[in-house]
C-alpha cells in the first residue's frame, strides 16, 4: 500500500444495492477493473491490504459477496453465472 493507506469498503451505494437485490445474485460474480480500462485492480479482504482477494469475486448461493476493500476510482460488473451482464457502473 502506498504510504500506508487504507483501503476503503465499497461504494455505500454499491453496498445498499447488493443488499437490496442479493436475490439476482445467486453464484453471480463481481469483477473490478481500472476505470476507462479492462485492467483488472487489487482487492483486499481487510481495510489493511493485508489479504488479498480474488478479482473476479464470487457470490455464495445466497447472493451475499464477501467484504471487499478497494483503492478507488473503480468500474464494476456483476456477472450471472452464465456470464450475463447484470450491473455496472463506475466509482471514483
Amino acid at each position: 500500500i502506498e504510504g500506508g493507506k487504507v483501503m476503503e469498503r465499497l461504494d455505500i451505494y454499491l453496498y445498499t444495492y447488493l443488499e437490496i437485490n442479493k436475490d439476482d445474485f445467486s453464484s453471480a460474480f463481481m469483477s473490478f477493473y481500472e476505470l476507462e480500462s479492462e485492467s483488472l485492480v487489487n482487492l483486499y479482504q481487510d481495510p489493511s491490504a493485508n489479504v488479498h482477494h480474488t478479482n473476479p469475486v464470487l457470490a455464495d448461493h445466497d447472493g451475499r459477496f464477501p467484504k471487499i476493500f478497494i483503492d478507488k476510482p473503480y468500474r464494476v460488473e456483476i456477472k450471472d453465472s452464465f456470464g450475463l451482464l447484470i450491473f455496472s457502473d463506475e466509482y471514483e
